[in-house]
């Protein structure tokens, strides 16, 4: 998955006081979109239809990366720490000098959608990105404190905002999600979803609701999207999402009953069974769920020798 970046270490211990050295990653985004390089390679990237999504379609072929300190710092007029990967850090530039922007195309830099380098490699700063990006929405979204409207400071020892008026508190969103796959020994019930970029094959998902256990979160999400109920609910891995600020948390389980779909159709443009050979998995190593459909095919499904 994105996060599985060994042996490169990462570390997201967080330090007030750490001033950027020349060599130091940063990002610069401007709403959605980073300001990105590429490798001089010719082409675009190959990315399988079936896991791209309608902003992956022209990004270069070459590996992928951002600018340094010593680059941009003219411009950086503030900076915050986010991590580091093992001896290379990371920061965010919160605020530029209010000049005029440099030519980034002569330093060879544009603004690129974040959604549309999910499959640049390498993908440790694939990971790096949409960590990034988790924070800089967090830090954009709380300049103000949301109790008494004053404007928020960093803590001088946690990753956290604090109100200097109302002594507010406030810590990273990260927002819990589960995906489901679920399946009746021999079908896998598969979907797409409906008015996203994504156009590919998916599991249930959703989020986790106030006063909700995932457990209890995974049976009402099956039923609200597909009209089925299931059983033996079985905890398979998570995944850390920046993209949307999330935790996704991902489940296994069986039907339990009949296998008749009510589809919702403001979630999903379709859901149907399909049996292990029936599924292509996606050539797509950073996704939970592409790694729960391989999974399911290869260690859960009944075999036909089997049944």
């Amino acid at each position: 998955m994105l996060q599985d970046i060994l042996p490169r270490k990462y570390d997201n211990n967080y330090y007030a006081d750490k001033n950027p050295s020349d060599e130091a990653v940063c990002f610069i985004f401007k709403d959605s979109y980073v300001l990105t390089g590429h490798e001089a390679c010719e082409g675009t990237r190959e990315i399988p239809e079936e896991s791209a999504s309608l902003l992956e379609k022209d990004v270069p072929a070459g590996d992928v990366f951002f600018p340094r300190y010593g680059e941009i710092k003219e411009y950086a007029a503030e900076y915050r720490y986010l991590f580091s990967i093992d001896n290379e850090e990371y920061f965010l530039i919160t605020h530029h000098n209010g000049e005029d922007e440099p030519d980034w195309a002569a330093f060879g830099y544009s603004f690129e959608h974040y959604k549309a380098l999910r499959h640049a490699e390498p993908k440790y700063r694939v990971f790096t990105l949409m960590t990034a990006y988790h924070l800089h929405c967090w830090y954009r979204d709380n300049s103000h404190c949301g109790r008494c409207g004053s404007g928020t400071f960093h803590d001088t020892r946690l990753r956290a905002l604090r109100c200097p008026e109302c002594g507010n508190l406030i810590f990273p969103r990260i927002s819990p999600a589960v995906i489901v796959g679920v399946h009746d020994g021999t079908h896998l019930l598969m979907t797409k979803y409906n008015g996203r970029d994504y156009k590919g094959y998916a599991l249930i998902a959703g989020f986790v609701e106030i006063g909700e256990s995932a457990e209890a979160a995974v049976r009402r999400e099956v039923f609200e999207e597909v009209g089925v109920q299931v059983k033996n609910v079985s905890y398979f891995a998570s995944q850390p999402w920046g993209m949307d600020g999330g935790f996704l948390l991902g489940f296994y389980a069986e039907l339990d009953g009949a296998d008749r779909i009510k589809l919702d159709r403001d979630e999903l443009s379709m859901a149907a069974w399909y049996t292990a050979d029936e599924i292509t998995v996606a050539d797509d190593d950073i996704s939970l769920t592409s790694m729960m459909i391989d999974n399911w095919k290869k260690n859960i499904a009944v075999k036909p020798e089997d049944r």
